[in-house]
């Protein structure tokens, strides 16, 4: 799907909340615990990951929707131009969450934002979007504005000191084809 198109990933035809409650919240690890509902101007860390990116972790709450297969399209965006900077679309069962079994939870998922992006978001702001499917006839968008509150404190010395490096001192890995590089060898 091109991030330009309006898209959505539900079913043909009109899909409404119809009674539906499905809440955004942070999480810390892949887990059922640690949800912490998300509101605009929150806060949320960029969490280093095995293979060198960097995520955002997002988990859902939810109740009156069907748990089999909800279909989740989550959408990172640069508040500063709106650009499309992460995503991920799965289709995942819900289990009841831990805190309130009258909820359904889905764990924390890794939203990767884009290695070459990171660094404008970092200490800077976020959009995220959530499109929320159950293809039982219940479906909800929102959306969250966040304040990216640098690399994750959990996180390596040597991850958080590589993140931080790359952005500073503008190394291509991460501005990839910035012809703004300036020669680390000149000081200019």
């Amino acid at each position: 799907m091109d991030a330009t198109t309006q898209e959505r990933p539900d079913a043909p035809g009109v899909c409404e909340a119809n009674g539906a409650l499905v809440t955004m919240g942070s999480g810390i690890d892949a887990s059922l615990l640690n949800f912490r509902r998300l509101a605009d101007g929150d806060r949320v860390v960029l969490t280093p990951g095995p293979q060198g990116g960097q995520h955002v972790w997002l988990g859902l709450r939810a109740r009156g929707v069907d748990p089999r297969q909800a279909r989740i399209h989550l959408r990172a965006y640069r508040v500063t131009d709106d650009r499309l900077i992460g995503q991920l679309l799965i289709r995942l069962p819900l289990s009841p969450a831990p805190e309130d079994p009258t909820l359904l939870a889905l764990p924390s998922q890794q939203l990767a934002i884009d290695d070459d992006q990171y660094c404008s978001v970092l200490d800077g702001e976020l959009r995220v979007t959530l499109v929320f499917n159950d293809q039982a006839g219940h479906c909800t968008e929102q959306a969250v504005r966040l304040r990216v509150d640098g690399i994750d404190p959990l996180a390596t010395a040597i991850d958080r000191m590589a993140r931080v490096r790359c952005c500073v001192e503008r190394l291509p890995r991460c501005y990839p084809g910035d012809s703004g590089l300036r020669d680390a060898t000149s000081g200019s």
